[in-house]
């Protein structure tokens, strides 16, 4: 992501989503001991929304990728609610691309094989009351040692 190309999730056959990096460990709505932390946020070089990415690891089980669905939706909510904020304090590590008139997109990468069943019903409940909502989901490679990058393996939006 914070390479000259940012990272590139594939959409479809001939799309996809350009991601630049913007920062990573945001705080975003108070927790009950510690304030709660957006992931990474990016923006979509496309359109230059802005982009919550939240991730989860290969050894995430049910109840992680479900804390993984929420948290993630409430971040996104946290992020459209105070995106002009946010452009106001992180525009300048964007290059001043951000456009705080597009929705914030929600994007859920996780290393398991398959997306979970529950998650296209969490995402269809969610996107009845906000028929704008973006969420999208990722799987990720593990990357093979140390160091090394992620790849994404498939987007469904």
């Amino acid at each position: 992501m914070q390479g000259d190309n940012g990272l590139e999730i594939p959409i479809g056959e001939k799309e996809s989503i350009r991601v630049k990096y913007v920062a990573h460990e945001v705080r975003t709505v108070e927790g009950t001991i510690y304030p709660e932390r957006l992931d990474i946020l990016g923006y979509d070089v496309n359109d230059r929304s802005l982009v919550a990415l939240e991730i989860k690891g290969p050894q995430a089980g049910r109840v992680e990728l479900e804390n993984l669905f929420f948290q993630g939706l409430e971040h996104r909510d946290w992020l459209e609610r105070n995106k002009l904020a946010v452009k106001f304090v992180l525009d300048d590590r964007a290059d001043g691309q951000i456009d705080a008139r597009k929705r914030v997109k929600l994007v859920l990468g996780f290393c398991g094989d398959d997306i979970p069943d529950l998650f296209h019903y969490f995402r269809d409940s969610a996107m009845a009351s906000d028929p704008y909502l973006k969420i999208g989901f990722c799987r990720l490679a593990e990357p093979p040692a140390s160091g090394e990058h992620i790849k994404v393996l498939r987007y469904e939006g």
